[in-house]
């Protein structure tokens, strides 16, 4: 299907960006499992259109509702695909038992956050960003705590901060890949000021992340 008929299809352009986002994560869990011999064996021994399928879990931590919004379109682009899927506030969520995954079905988890004044996190998710500055700095935990998460992260915020512009989401994607987390998709960078947005919003630059 061509890019114009995407397009037609979808609409709206940021619903377009959730809906690619969403099949690029899909697509690389499936091209990882298709591996010759042991993935071949074990979709044989399952009927059609059981094959393993990503499960797609969306957090977000947000200040003024916008990652929040996002992440609402995520999900429901995912449903829309048959994906199994579930949408999280990062306050409600334990740190370490919702980063290390033990299923042996394929999971990506996304994270969607946006930085405060001064460089900070939203309330909602200090906790979760805390938790994660100390275990990387604490020589006591493994830096291979996370081998079997698969992530992406876009990160909310305004250049108009300077040097703290997007620093929660940096920081997140920076604290994951250290304990041995593997991004599956690049960082993506929201700006609300639309002067220096390199796509001229921050829905756009939601939209643009898909084609890093």
């Amino acid at each position: 299907m061509s890019w114009n008929s995407l397009v037609l299809l979808q609409g709206s352009p940021v619903l377009l960006g959730c809906t690619v986002l969403v099949l690029v994560l899909a697509t690389l869990w499936i091209t990882s499992l298709l591996r010759p011999r042991k993935a071949r064996s074990t979709i044989q021994k399952r009927s059609k259109g059981e094959a393993d399928t990503p499960d797609v879990r969306v957090f977000y931590g947000t200040q003024t509702g916008t990652a929040k919004r996002f992440a609402e379109r995520l999900i429901q682009d995912a449903r829309k695909f048959g994906l199994t899927c579930s949408i999280a506030d990062l306050k409600d969520c334990e740190p370490e038992e919702t980063l290390t995954i033990q299923d042996s079905k394929p999971c990506v988890c996304i994270f969607l956050l946006s930085t405060y004044e001064g460089g900070n996190p939203p309330e909602a998710a200090a906790w979760f960003c805390r938790w994660l500055s100390e275990s990387v700095a604490d020589c006591r935990v493994s830096k291979c705590l996370l081998q079997n998460l698969r992530f992406a992260v876009f990160a909310l915020g305004d250049s108009l901060y300077g040097r703290s512009f997007n620093e929660c989401g940096r920081s997140l994607h920076l604290w994951l890949r250290a304990l041995s987390a593997k991004a599956v998709y690049p960082l993506g960078l929201g700006d609300q000021n639309v002067t220096q947005s390199k796509n001229g919003g921050i829905e756009e630059d939601f939209l643009s992340a898909k084609a890093v």
